[in-house]
């Protein structure tokens, strides 16, 4: 709420473009992460890990789904496109073909056996992983 001499103005938190939703933080965040109005993914892993050099599958298929058009960058409407997934009004059918293609390393519109395996093998092999183990796993019940 923006209140300016008595006069209270009520903003949205967030907009629909089309059947993208998303919030103003979603521009900020963009603005932050970008580099003349691109993300590249260095950045972005940067931004997911703290370290620009350390490969993670995990951070590379998400900035694959982002970058529809397989130029190695993130532009505003791929961003925002893919964002809105992630809004608390966006459809459920849209968060679960989300999480398929995530899944669905060589997109076959099949998720393999050994895709899940590597998949899990690398997130149990990380280091954000092992973290999270070790803090709950010394933090008492």
């Amino acid at each position: 709420m923006y209140r300016s001499k008595n006069c209270f103005l009520s903003l949205p938190n967030s907009i629909q473009i089309g059947d993208n939703l998303f919030t103003f933080s979603s521009i900020e965040l963009f603005r932050k992460l970008s580099v003349n109005a691109k993300i590249h993914k260095e950045d972005f892993q940067l931004a997911l890990f703290g370290n620009r050099n350390k490969q993670n599958v995990y951070a590379g298929r998400v900035f694959d789904l982002f970058d529809v058009k397989r130029h190695d960058v993130i532009e505003f409407g791929e961003f925002v496109r893919l964002l809105s997934v992630f809004h608390p009004k966006a459809s459920e059918e849209d968060k679960i073909s989300f999480a398929f293609k995530l899944y669905d390393l060589r997109q076959t519109g099949y998720i393999r056996q050994d895709e899940v395996q590597y998949l899990l093998w690398n997130l149990l092999s990380s280091d954000i992983f092992k973290a999270f183990c070790f803090r709950t796993s010394t933090t008492p019940m």
